[in-house]
């Protein structure tokens, strides 16, 4: 079994929606374009997040197709997942400026490349779209985050941190 399939069956045993997407290799997409920032971060299937799986079954097929796919996670109620997508100290500014005195819960976080995921639990209720603001993103409904072990396009893995690493 490969590094990346062993991650999205723990992902998919959580009750995450897991998809793949294309990979880096030597600094380049496996899509064959010049992806820039974007390289290992598109689906590598039809319907992209909206055809995640929670299939061991469908899993295990992809990732025997491309075993070196990074991983997608799709967010909002599919998943349960809401999460803040922080591009380095900006983001972390911007979500500072936004909580002002409010502290942020407890909850998973992830390294990217250029920054920080941070990973909330999605109320069914309240669902959450996605958005941008120029180093905070939410990514919520009909979105997606690419989780460890995958790669950046800058080369740095994806990994799981303590959430005290990322400095907000």
């Amino acid at each position: 079994m490969t590094e990346f399939l062993e991650h999205a069956l723990q992902y998919v045993g959580r009750g995450w929606r897991v998809f793949p997407v294309h990979s880096v290799i030597k600094g380049k997409c496996t899509c064959g374009r010049d992806c820039g920032k974007n390289a290992g971060k598109h689906p590598r299937i039809k319907g992209g997040c909206n055809a995640a799986s929670v299939s061991p079954e469908q899993i295990a097929a992809w990732w025997k197709k491309w075993p070196k796919a990074n991983i997608g996670i799709a967010t909002g109620a599919v998943s349960g997942l809401v999460v803040l997508d922080l591009d380095g100290a900006k983001g972390v500014a911007k979500l500072k400026a936004l909580l002002g005195t409010v502290k942020l819960p407890p909850t998973a976080c992830v390294a990217t490349g250029r920054g920080w995921h941070l990973y909330f639990r999605a109320l069914q209720a309240e669902p959450t779209g996605c958005s941008s603001d120029g180093g905070l993103d939410v990514r919520g409904e009909g979105g997606y985050v690419i989780a460890p072990p995958s790669i950046h396009a800058s080369g740095a893995r994806y990994r799981w941190i303590n959430p005290q690493e990322f400095g907000a």
